[in-house]
Protein backbone atom coordinates (compact mmCIF):
# COMPACT_ATOMS: atom_id res chain seq x y z
CA UNK A 1 0.00 0.00 0.00
CA UNK A 2 1.16 3.64 -1.13
CA UNK A 3 0.68 6.06 1.69
CA UNK A 4 0.35 9.91 0.06
CA UNK A 5 1.84 12.91 2.23
CA UNK A 6 -0.33 15.38 2.68
CA UNK A 7 2.02 17.97 3.53
CA UNK A 8 2.46 19.52 -0.08
CA UNK A 9 -1.63 19.03 -1.74
CA UNK A 10 -0.58 20.08 -5.35
CA UNK A 11 2.44 17.44 -5.65
CA UNK A 12 0.99 14.73 -7.74
CA UNK A 13 -0.16 11.68 -6.19
CA UNK A 14 1.58 8.52 -7.01
CA UNK A 15 -0.32 6.36 -9.05
CA UNK A 16 -0.15 2.91 -7.17
CA UNK A 17 1.27 -0.34 -9.84
CA UNK A 18 0.68 -3.79 -8.09
CA UNK A 19 4.08 -5.91 -7.55
CA UNK A 20 5.16 -8.35 -10.65
CA UNK A 21 4.26 -11.54 -10.13
CA UNK A 22 7.27 -13.78 -8.91
CA UNK A 23 8.84 -15.58 -11.85
CA UNK A 24 8.44 -18.85 -12.09
CA UNK A 25 11.10 -21.94 -11.55
CA UNK A 26 11.40 -21.99 -15.09
CA UNK A 27 11.82 -18.25 -16.11
CA UNK A 28 14.28 -18.10 -13.68
CA UNK A 29 16.32 -20.63 -15.05
CA UNK A 30 15.45 -20.07 -18.57
CA UNK A 31 17.25 -16.02 -18.15
CA UNK A 32 20.22 -17.78 -15.78
CA UNK A 33 20.77 -20.34 -18.95
CA UNK A 34 20.18 -17.41 -21.79
CA UNK A 35 23.53 -15.59 -19.64
CA UNK A 36 25.52 -18.86 -20.20
CA UNK A 37 28.66 -18.73 -22.74
CA UNK A 38 29.81 -22.06 -24.06
CA UNK A 39 33.11 -21.44 -26.06
CA UNK A 40 32.51 -24.38 -28.52
CA UNK A 41 29.27 -22.63 -29.97
CA UNK A 42 31.43 -19.84 -31.68
CA UNK A 43 34.98 -20.72 -31.90
CA UNK A 44 34.77 -24.84 -31.50
CA UNK A 45 37.22 -24.73 -28.60
CA UNK A 46 36.29 -27.49 -25.85
CA UNK A 47 34.86 -26.40 -22.39
CA UNK A 48 37.37 -27.84 -20.15
CA UNK A 49 40.10 -25.73 -22.11
CA UNK A 50 41.95 -25.12 -19.29
CA UNK A 51 42.61 -28.74 -17.63
CA UNK A 52 45.86 -29.50 -19.40
CA UNK A 53 46.92 -26.19 -17.80
CA UNK A 54 45.93 -26.94 -14.47
CA UNK A 55 47.34 -30.51 -14.84
CA UNK A 56 50.68 -29.44 -15.76
CA UNK A 57 51.04 -26.17 -12.96
CA UNK A 58 49.96 -28.69 -10.02
CA UNK A 59 52.80 -31.01 -11.46
CA UNK A 60 55.09 -28.26 -11.97
CA UNK A 61 54.54 -26.41 -8.70
CA UNK A 62 54.64 -29.63 -6.84
CA UNK A 63 58.39 -30.56 -8.56
CA UNK A 64 59.71 -27.47 -8.30
CA UNK A 65 58.48 -27.41 -4.41
CA UNK A 66 60.87 -30.31 -4.49
CA UNK A 67 63.58 -28.72 -5.84
CA UNK A 68 64.08 -25.75 -2.77
CA UNK A 69 66.74 -28.58 -1.54
CA UNK A 70 68.68 -26.95 -4.24
CA UNK A 71 68.35 -22.84 -3.45
CA UNK A 72 68.00 -20.76 0.25
CA UNK A 73 65.46 -18.91 1.06
CA UNK A 74 63.32 -20.39 -1.54
CA UNK A 75 59.49 -20.04 -2.60
CA UNK A 76 57.13 -21.47 -5.25
CA UNK A 77 54.05 -19.98 -6.17
CA UNK A 78 51.47 -20.08 -8.77
CA UNK A 79 48.97 -17.23 -9.89
CA UNK A 80 51.04 -14.76 -7.59
CA UNK A 81 50.77 -11.52 -8.67
CA UNK A 82 53.81 -9.60 -9.98
CA UNK A 83 54.19 -5.83 -9.54
CA UNK A 84 56.77 -3.68 -12.09
CA UNK A 85 56.35 0.06 -11.44
CA UNK A 86 57.54 2.08 -14.75
CA UNK A 87 57.99 5.46 -16.31
CA UNK A 88 55.52 6.81 -18.76
CA UNK A 89 55.29 10.40 -20.40
CA UNK A 90 52.03 12.36 -20.42
CA UNK A 91 51.33 14.97 -22.84
CA UNK A 92 48.97 16.51 -20.72
CA UNK A 93 51.39 16.84 -17.89
CA UNK A 94 54.36 18.48 -20.11
CA UNK A 95 56.59 15.14 -20.44
CA UNK A 96 56.45 14.63 -16.41
CA UNK A 97 57.13 11.22 -15.37
CA UNK A 98 54.18 8.93 -13.95
CA UNK A 99 54.46 6.05 -11.99
CA UNK A 100 52.61 3.23 -13.90
CA UNK A 101 52.21 -0.21 -12.62
CA UNK A 102 51.96 -3.64 -14.70
CA UNK A 103 50.75 -6.66 -13.37
CA UNK A 104 51.19 -10.15 -14.05
CA UNK A 105 50.49 -13.58 -12.74
CA UNK A 106 52.72 -16.04 -13.75
CA UNK A 107 51.70 -19.23 -13.66
CA UNK A 108 54.76 -20.98 -11.42
CA UNK A 109 57.14 -18.54 -9.89
CA UNK A 110 60.34 -20.29 -8.44
CA UNK A 111 62.45 -17.49 -6.30
CA UNK A 112 65.80 -18.35 -5.03
CA UNK A 113 67.62 -16.33 -2.05
CA UNK A 114 64.82 -14.08 -0.96
CA UNK A 115 63.97 -12.35 1.84
CA UNK A 116 63.22 -15.25 4.37
CA UNK A 117 59.16 -14.70 5.65
CA UNK A 118 56.71 -16.83 6.70
CA UNK A 119 53.57 -15.28 4.60
CA UNK A 120 54.34 -13.33 1.44
CA UNK A 121 51.45 -11.35 -0.71
CA UNK A 122 51.85 -10.10 -3.93
CA UNK A 123 55.46 -10.06 -5.28
CA UNK A 124 57.83 -7.11 -6.50
CA UNK A 125 61.38 -7.27 -7.39
CA UNK A 126 62.72 -3.97 -6.94
CA UNK A 127 60.63 -3.58 -3.79
CA UNK A 128 62.07 -7.39 -2.29
CA UNK A 129 65.70 -6.02 -3.82
CA UNK A 130 65.48 -2.98 -1.68
CA UNK A 131 64.11 -5.03 1.58
CA UNK A 132 67.04 -7.48 1.21
CA UNK A 133 69.72 -4.41 0.86
CA UNK A 134 68.29 -2.97 3.91
CA UNK A 135 68.39 -5.82 5.68
CA UNK A 136 71.81 -7.01 4.62
CA UNK A 137 72.90 -3.02 5.70
CA UNK A 138 71.62 -3.94 9.46
CA UNK A 139 73.29 -6.73 9.72
CA UNK A 140 76.57 -6.15 8.47
CA UNK A 141 76.72 -2.39 8.82
CA UNK A 142 77.64 -1.86 5.13
CA UNK A 143 76.38 -1.40 2.01
CA UNK A 144 75.23 -5.24 -0.05
CA UNK A 145 77.63 -4.89 -3.37
CA UNK A 146 76.02 -6.53 -6.54
CA UNK A 147 78.07 -9.57 -5.84
CA UNK A 148 76.17 -10.41 -2.52
CA UNK A 149 72.79 -9.98 -4.13
CA UNK A 150 71.94 -13.18 -5.52
CA UNK A 151 68.15 -13.35 -6.03
CA UNK A 152 67.15 -15.48 -8.98
CA UNK A 153 63.53 -16.19 -10.57
CA UNK A 154 62.51 -18.84 -12.36
CA UNK A 155 59.34 -18.21 -14.69
CA UNK A 156 57.01 -20.63 -15.98
CA UNK A 157 54.30 -19.91 -18.21
CA UNK A 158 51.41 -22.33 -19.96
CA UNK A 159 49.98 -21.51 -22.81
CA UNK A 160 45.94 -21.42 -22.56
CA UNK A 161 44.00 -20.68 -26.03
CA UNK A 162 43.33 -17.56 -24.72
CA UNK A 163 46.88 -16.21 -24.85
CA UNK A 164 47.07 -17.15 -28.80
CA UNK A 165 44.13 -14.85 -29.21
CA UNK A 166 46.12 -11.73 -28.21
CA UNK A 167 49.16 -11.32 -30.82
CA UNK A 168 50.83 -9.30 -27.85
CA UNK A 169 50.00 -11.06 -25.09
CA UNK A 170 53.53 -13.72 -25.21
CA UNK A 171 56.08 -10.55 -26.07
CA UNK A 172 54.64 -8.52 -23.34
CA UNK A 173 55.01 -11.21 -21.20
CA UNK A 174 58.37 -11.79 -22.46
CA UNK A 175 59.23 -8.43 -21.99
CA UNK A 176 57.62 -7.66 -18.81
CA UNK A 177 59.82 -10.77 -17.14
CA UNK A 178 62.99 -9.56 -18.97
CA UNK A 179 62.74 -5.82 -17.23
CA UNK A 180 62.25 -7.89 -13.94
CA UNK A 181 65.47 -9.67 -13.85
CA UNK A 182 63.85 -12.91 -14.54
CA UNK A 183 66.93 -15.20 -14.90
CA UNK A 184 65.46 -18.40 -16.50
CA UNK A 185 61.70 -18.14 -18.38
CA UNK A 186 60.27 -21.27 -19.65
CA UNK A 187 56.86 -20.97 -22.13
CA UNK A 188 55.05 -24.16 -22.17
CA UNK A 189 52.95 -24.27 -25.71
CA UNK A 190 49.30 -26.19 -25.81
CA UNK A 191 48.61 -24.91 -29.22
CA UNK A 192 46.73 -27.64 -31.53
CA UNK A 193 46.58 -29.76 -27.92
CA UNK A 194 50.59 -30.33 -28.74
CA UNK A 195 53.17 -29.28 -25.63
CA UNK A 196 56.47 -27.82 -26.88
CA UNK A 197 59.24 -26.00 -24.86
CA UNK A 198 60.35 -22.02 -25.39
CA UNK A 199 63.08 -21.86 -23.03
CA UNK A 200 65.15 -18.43 -22.18
CA UNK A 201 67.90 -17.84 -20.03
CA UNK A 202 69.33 -14.41 -19.07
CA UNK A 203 72.45 -13.24 -20.44
CA UNK A 204 73.75 -9.68 -19.86
CA UNK A 205 70.68 -7.32 -19.78
CA UNK A 206 68.61 -9.78 -21.86
CA UNK A 207 66.48 -13.63 -21.93
CA UNK A 208 68.34 -15.29 -24.81
CA UNK A 209 66.24 -17.70 -26.55
CA UNK A 210 68.15 -21.44 -25.92
CA UNK A 211 67.99 -23.57 -29.07
CA UNK A 212 65.10 -26.00 -29.54
CA UNK A 213 66.40 -28.90 -27.83
CA UNK A 214 64.18 -32.17 -27.05
CA UNK A 215 64.84 -31.56 -22.81
CA UNK A 216 65.45 -27.45 -21.88
CA UNK A 217 67.37 -27.39 -18.51
CA UNK A 218 66.99 -25.03 -15.52
CA UNK A 219 70.05 -24.25 -13.59
CA UNK A 220 68.64 -22.58 -11.10
CA UNK A 221 66.18 -24.98 -10.12
CA UNK A 222 68.72 -28.13 -10.86
CA UNK A 223 65.82 -30.17 -12.91
CA UNK A 224 64.99 -30.58 -16.64
CA UNK A 225 61.97 -30.32 -18.54
CA UNK A 226 61.27 -33.16 -21.80
CA UNK A 227 58.28 -34.02 -24.07
CA UNK A 228 57.59 -37.26 -23.61
CA UNK A 229 54.90 -39.11 -25.94
CA UNK A 230 53.51 -35.76 -26.28
CA UNK A 231 53.28 -35.36 -22.16
CA UNK A 232 55.18 -32.83 -19.64
CA UNK A 233 58.41 -35.05 -17.66
CA UNK A 234 60.61 -33.65 -15.00
CA UNK A 235 64.02 -35.27 -13.92
CA UNK A 236 66.26 -34.34 -11.99
CA UNK A 237 69.67 -33.70 -13.59
CA UNK A 238 70.66 -37.07 -12.62
CA UNK A 239 67.80 -38.68 -14.88
CA UNK A 240 65.91 -39.58 -12.06
CA UNK A 241 61.97 -39.06 -13.23
CA UNK A 242 59.22 -36.69 -11.11
CA UNK A 243 55.91 -38.66 -11.06
CA UNK A 244 53.07 -37.40 -11.27
CA UNK A 245 50.40 -37.89 -8.38
CA UNK A 246 48.47 -40.53 -10.46
CA UNK A 247 51.78 -42.04 -10.66
CA UNK A 248 52.68 -41.93 -7.13
CA UNK A 249 49.16 -43.42 -6.66
CA UNK A 250 49.70 -46.64 -8.89
CA UNK A 251 53.41 -47.30 -7.80
CA UNK A 252 52.11 -47.27 -4.71
CA UNK A 253 49.23 -49.35 -5.05
CA UNK A 254 51.80 -51.88 -7.05
CA UNK A 255 53.70 -52.00 -3.73
CA UNK A 256 51.22 -52.47 -1.35
CA UNK A 257 49.85 -55.33 -3.82
CA UNK A 258 53.61 -56.59 -3.79
CA UNK A 259 54.02 -56.51 -0.20
CA UNK A 260 51.03 -58.26 0.42
CA UNK A 261 51.79 -61.36 -2.11
CA UNK A 262 55.44 -61.56 -0.48
CA UNK A 263 53.57 -61.31 3.29
CA UNK A 264 51.26 -64.24 1.70
CA UNK A 265 54.18 -66.37 0.44
CA UNK A 266 55.70 -65.58 3.73
CA UNK A 267 53.49 -66.51 5.91
CA UNK A 268 52.84 -69.56 3.61
CA UNK A 269 56.74 -70.55 3.93
CA UNK A 270 56.61 -69.87 7.82
CA UNK A 271 53.58 -72.37 7.77
CA UNK A 272 55.16 -75.14 5.86
CA UNK A 273 58.66 -74.83 8.14
CA UNK A 274 55.90 -75.40 10.82
CA UNK A 275 54.70 -78.49 9.44
CA UNK A 276 57.78 -80.04 8.60
CA UNK A 277 59.40 -79.22 11.93
CA UNK A 278 56.34 -80.88 13.81
CA UNK A 279 56.27 -83.83 11.38
CA UNK A 280 59.97 -84.30 12.42
CA UNK A 281 59.36 -84.12 16.07
CA UNK A 282 56.43 -86.66 15.71
CA UNK A 283 58.84 -89.18 14.00
CA UNK A 284 61.46 -88.58 16.25
CA UNK A 285 59.22 -88.91 19.77
CA UNK A 286 57.59 -92.74 17.60
CA UNK A 287 61.19 -93.59 16.94
CA UNK A 288 62.01 -93.16 21.25
CA UNK A 289 58.71 -95.01 21.67
CA UNK A 290 59.88 -98.10 19.39
CA UNK A 291 63.05 -98.06 20.91
CA UNK A 292 61.65 -97.98 24.36
CA UNK A 293 59.11 -100.98 23.75
CA UNK A 294 62.11 -102.98 22.22
CA UNK A 295 64.36 -102.42 25.26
Amino acid sequence: MVIQLELFPDYPRLAYTPPAPPPSEWDWLQEAWDTLYYPEENDNDIMGQNSTQDLLINYIRAVLQACLVHVENGFVASDLFMHRTIEIQDKDLRNVPLKQAEVLAPDVLFVSNALPTEERGSFNAKKEEKLLREAWLKKHGTEMSNKDFRMQMFVIEIMSPSNYQDKNDQFKRYNFYKEEGVYEYLVIHTKNNKLSLEFYTRIGGLLMRTLDLPTQTSALACVTFTIEDGDLVMRTLTGDKFNRYDDEREIRINAQSLLKSQEAAFEEERAEKERERAEKELAQSLLKSQQVALE
